[in-house]
């Protein structure tokens, strides 16, 4: 599948449904200009479903991995392209890192916009990021950070804003766009 040096980020605060890593190695084996994949969530933001930008709840009566199966099983296998990945829970290639460089620990150092800015510079040097549309990762939104965020990520937005004045117009862009808009 996918190289054997390539990275996965996976916070503490989630739960992985069967078969997940396999999935994702396949997905980002497709294309060798492939930097990252981002499967989908409960709870990431743009990842998520049922509703985008929302917490949504494991329907009652379903484990992790019967909504894992269902995502899988509903999916087009779209691989759709994203302005960025997510960090909750995101292949990295060892392609990627090697061109872009690794993750920015000066501009970000609590986290929060490193993988945004890693994207934006990937990007650059011709990879592009993917969600796997077919995998799904159960995610305790800000778990892994509790408080911290909310006292990093507006500093850290406007300093990803600052070095990629062009991040928020593709992140809009894809937003009007969505591709995923159906499957949700």
């Amino acid at each position: 599948l996918a190289g054997a040096d390539d990275v996965v980020l996976l916070n503490s605060d989630t739960q992985v449904t069967r078969g997940w890593l396999t999935k994702m190695a396949a997905c980002a084996s497709r294309d060798d200009r492939i930097a990252t994949v981002t499967p989908l969530s409960n709870a990431a933001g743009v990842f998520s479903v049922p509703v985008r930008n929302q917490v949504n709840a494991i329907p009652e009566g379903m484990t992790i991995d019967d909504m894992g199966f269902l995502v899988e099983r509903m999916s087009m296998k779209l691989r759709p392209k994203a302005p960025t990945g997510n960090g909750f829970c995101m292949y990295v290639s060892r392609a990627a890192l090697n061109a872009a460089g690794g993750f920015d620990a000066v501009n970000f150092p609590r986290g929060y916009g490193e993988e945004n800015d890693f994207c934006m510079r990937a990007g650059k040097k011709g990879f592009f990021h993917v969600i796997d549309d077919a995998t799904f990762i159960c995610h305790q939104r800000s778990g892994s950070g509790g408080d911290l965020k909310k006292s990093v990520l507006p500093a850290s937005m406007a300093r990803l804003n600052r070095l990629h004045p062009e991040y928020r117009l593709r992140e809009l862009q894809w937003l009007v766009n969505d591709p995923l808009e159906g499957f949700r």
